[in-house]
């Protein structure tokens, strides 16, 4: 599947995604600043960008309007946490912060503790499969 770009001209069509996962990179954060990345049930991938975007970075309240969930979460100078009970965050180190509904955690914690990530630029880089292979979408970690 081929990444969907989400941004403030096309927002509008993406407010009603049954979304199970999100990367959220804060402004500082290692890999891409600014980034966002979304998976569906689906499976399929969405991204934005609310510093970097292209054309333009997708406004705050745009992106809220399609992870509702953003405005829950709780940010301090050294974690996020999730102020939702159906949400958790998970920290992929370096400024990035993973959230994922509720009901997926159980699996997606033994699918991480299975793996034996040696470092936490593993989980960064994986996350994204190990979901999809928890939807059935996806092939191996």
């Amino acid at each position: 599947m081929n990444t969907i770009e989400i941004n403030d001209t096309n927002y509008q069509s993406y407010t009603h995604l049954d979304i199970v996962a999100f990367s959220f990179a804060r402004g500082s954060a290692m890999g891409e600043p600014g980034g966002i990345i979304i998976i569906d049930a689906d499976g399929q991938d969405y991204h934005a960008n609310y510093l970097y975007g292209r054309p333009h970075p997708i406004s705050t309240k745009h992106l809220q309007a399609v992870i509702p969930v953003l405005s829950s979460l709780n940010f301090s100078l050294a974690d996020c946490q999730s102020g939702h009970e159906d949400w958790e965050t998970v920290d992929l180190g370096y400024g990035n912060i993973l959230v994922l509904k509720k009901d997926i955690c159980p699996a997606f914690h033994k699918a991480v503790k299975e793996a034996h990530f040696e470092v936490l630029g593993q989980l960064y880089q994986r996350w994204k499969r190990i979901i999809r292979n928890l939807l059935g979408k996806g092939k191996g970690i």
